[in-house]
């Protein structure tokens, strides 16, 4: 099996040997992919990715501690939750049996977790690794064929997604509970010409959107 390891490097480049062992701390039990990484502001890291638990597929998040060790107190519930650190969300089945990516992994302002699903959605969890019950469906804003997020300084959070049938990407702005904010575009959402890529919220709230269209 693959298991995500992650590397601590001094800032001159050497592995900091305060980390794990010799600078990696251990990705196991896990069999998983490391996907996405967050630092949090006491120095403890975060990592999410893809993993297998059960014979289901899901994405994990996983506390380490500042030297490399398992947070075991980030662990809650059967089906979400797990031991040694991490959390599991199982994830349905999603587009030509594609696994679920967990293409980031954001802190917001109340340091709660939001991670971004590739054609799922966004799930937060609370600081201790409980989902979120105030967020979307119990912690899940499903978002069709999601792409990316940005959390604006409203704490809106503004959504990206490509639906394969348009051509056309979307993009929709939530509100802080998870809900759709119908007072942006048209019911929440406005259509774009481009093939979206990363998204980014300026200060001022405006949205800046990479990616590419076709010009002939």
């Amino acid at each position: 099996g693959i298991d995500f390891d992650p590397t601590r490097l001094n800032a001159n480049g050497t592995p900091d040997v305060t980390f794990g062992v010799d600078g990696t701390a251990p990705g196991r039990p896990l069999f998983a992919t490391g996907d996405a990484l967050a630092e949090l502001p006491n120095n403890q890291t975060l990592v999410a990715g893809e993993v297998i638990v059960g014979g289901v597929d899901g994405i994990f998040i996983r506390r380490y501690n500042t030297d490399g060790s398992f947070d075991s107190t980030f662990a809650h519930g059967l089906g979400y939750g797990g031991d040694n650190g991490y959390v599991f969300i199982a994830v349905p089945s999603q587009p030509f049996y594609q696994p679920p990516i967990a293409n980031q992994l954001v802190l917001d302002s109340f340091s709660r977790m939001l991670v971004g699903i590739a054609n799922y959605g966004i799930v937060r969890l609370t600081p201790t690794g409980a989902l979120d019950t105030t967020f979307g469906s119990n912690g899940v804003a499903a978002i069709a064929n999601f792409t990316e997020f940005a959390l604006a300084p409203s704490a809106q959070i503004v959504v990206t997604s490509s639906p394969l049938e348009t051509g056309a990407d979307v993009v929709t702005r939530l509100s802080t509970n998870g809900a759709v904010d119908t007072t942006f575009g048209s019911g929440g959402s406005v259509t774009v010409p481009t093939s979206t890529g990363p998204v980014a919220v300026q200060p001022d709230g405006k949205i800046l959107l990479g990616g590419s269209m076709n010009v002939g």
